[in-house]
């Protein structure tokens, strides 16, 4: 297989070899190395190695030569499809401790809100105090769907941890809520 270099004109990987596209996916390229796209987030807001993909490999490093993980690099070509009838209606809430229940309901209590994701600690737990489960409950009655995920980069919600707390009991990975 021939080799490409990257010029000094030229940072990124070369989209297509003679057999079609070299990364057939969404990519994140900074500071030499090319990551997954759902599998990226940025870990540093002033230094040049800024993106990690802290669960999954990099899939290509470019220096001299660029090296490519075959193995990390999605093996099926699909084409990407466009959204753009995306619903707003959407929440994120961000778990703090010290979070008060009079927030969550304020943050809840959005016109027409449809869903909520929460960003729970550890393996999914939240605080368990009356006023936040109490605003769980309620957006739950209005019909707003809650997903529990964990704010971890790694790892997933154990719903089996959440016995004691029946407001974030759920089910597998981003767990409904179901107070």
């Amino acid at each position: 297989m021939r080799r490409r270099t990257l010029s000094p004109r030229s940072r990124s990987p070369p989209q297509e070899d003679e057999d079609g596209p070299r990364v057939p996916e969404v990519a994140v390229y900074f500071e030499y190395r090319l990551f997954r796209g759902n599998r990226t987030v940025k870990v540093h807001a002033e230094r040049f190695e800024a993106f990690r993909s802290p669960n999954w490999p990099a899939l290509a490093e470019a220096g001299v030569h660029i090296r490519y993980d075959r193995s990390a690099i999605a093996s099926s070509c699909r084409s990407l499809g466009r959204y753009d009838r995306m619903d707003d209606h959407v929440a994120v809430i961000r778990l703090f401790p010290g979070i008060r229940g009079a927030w969550v309901r304020h943050a809840l209590a959005m016109p027409d809100l449809r869903a909520a994701l929460l960003t729970t600690f550890g393996s999914g737990n939240g605080p368990t105090d009356p006023g936040f489960i109490a605003a769980l409950r309620e957006a739950r009655e209005r019909g707003v769907i809650l997903l529990n995920a964990t704010q971890c980069i790694g790892g997933r919600v154990e719903q089996r941890a959440l016995r004691d707390q029946p407001s974030l009991r759920g089910h597998g990975r981003g767990a409904l809520f179901q107070p």
